[in-house]
């Protein structure tokens, strides 16, 4: 098996096969290359689980549904990940398509690597009327692991390098890097981080991470307010707080941008002015109190002995 596209859903039956036929027409351009999609529903409590045992079906693909009760979206990844039976691991979200040569070109990337890597591409507004966030729109590539680049983690983190939305790396990491955390991320106290993560332990190890522009993913995300918009980089903002406190003691230079956004916030303080994302009412003051937040929330979770994951 070539490559198995990982898609996790909750509750987003009314959408999700816009997602679906997006798939299946990469996996068909993929061809002969053999694929599978693993498709995870995460105790979806609205009729998710009927369309698409309907549309499995008929699809001409090969589908493998997975049932995951536990509510958290690196819980359903990780249900995923234990069925993929695929070399190439995709992970693409319920709210995304991909453009028709995506499988192609993602098995022709992993084709010509030397070494197993982690690789993202493109994410693009697909809805107009959405914000303009969750999206990474650049055209420059770029790689970069722990013996060649500093540990900058504005730089390895989420939206700088690789979405998880639009992300690949190769089975043999499972064995390296391990599982998603499942203390964080959606569906969790915790509602962020769980990507980042994923990269700072890949980094750490070694393993290249890459960007390459030309895998296309369009995002339709759904958020138009300003409070969709605070609610999102909240959560993300929980996350870093929390990756803070984890990697304080691993690797403390991944802490460096609580310091950056401290001195940010203090001169928000001085001019009384919002400097980091007017558009959604989200400051860098409100993002150092999510993480302070997040810190003690991740704290909680280690005193009451949450494993990372369940083996």
């Amino acid at each position: 098996m070539k490559a198995s596209i990982i898609v996790c859903t909750r509750n987003r039956a009314s959408a999700l096969l816009h997602s679906l036929h997006s798939i299946v027409r990469a996996m068909q351009s993929a061809a002969p290359a053999e694929t599978e999609l693993v498709l995870v529903n995460n105790g979806s409590t609205d009729n998710t689980a009927d369309i698409v045992g309907t549309w499995a079906k008929g699809c001409g693909v090969p589908v493998r549904i997975i049932n995951e009760p536990r509510k958290g979206l690196s819980v359903a990844r990780n249900a995923g990940l234990a069925v993929a039976r695929g070399e190439s691991l995709i992970f693409t979200d319920d709210d995304c398509t991909m453009d028709p040569d995506y499988i192609m070109l993602a098995l022709k990337y992993a084709g010509n690597d030397r070494v197993p890597t982690i690789r993202g591409g493109r994410t693009e507004l697909g809805d107009a009327t959405d914000l303009p966030l969750t999206i990474k729109t650049d055209l420059l590539p770029r790689r970069m692991q722990l013996s060649t680049d500093s540990p900058q983690s504005r730089y390895i983190g989420i939206g700088n390098m690789v979405f998880g939305c639009n992300m690949i790396f190769h089975r043999s990491l499972l064995q390296t890097v391990g599982k998603f955390d499942e203390r964080l991320g959606a569906g969790t106290h915790i509602p962020g981080g769980e990507e980042t993560d994923y990269l700072y332990r890949a980094y750490l190890k070694d393993i290249p991470i890459e960007y390459a522009p030309d895998l296309v993913i369009h995002h339709f995300h759904g958020r138009k307010s300003l409070a969709d918009g605070y609610k999102l980089f909240n959560g993300y903002s929980l996350g870093g707080g929390a990756l803070y406190l984890k990697y304080l003691f691993i690797n403390a230079k991944f802490c460096r941008p609580f310091y950056w956004d401290l001195k940010k916030a203090a001169k928000e303080l001085f001019l009384n002015k919002n400097t980091f994302m007017p558009f959604i009412d989200f400051s860098y003051r409100d993002m150092i109190l999510c993480n302070v937040k997040g810190i003690f929330l991740f704290a909680s979770a280690l005193l009451q002995g949450k494993r990372a994951y369940r083996n």
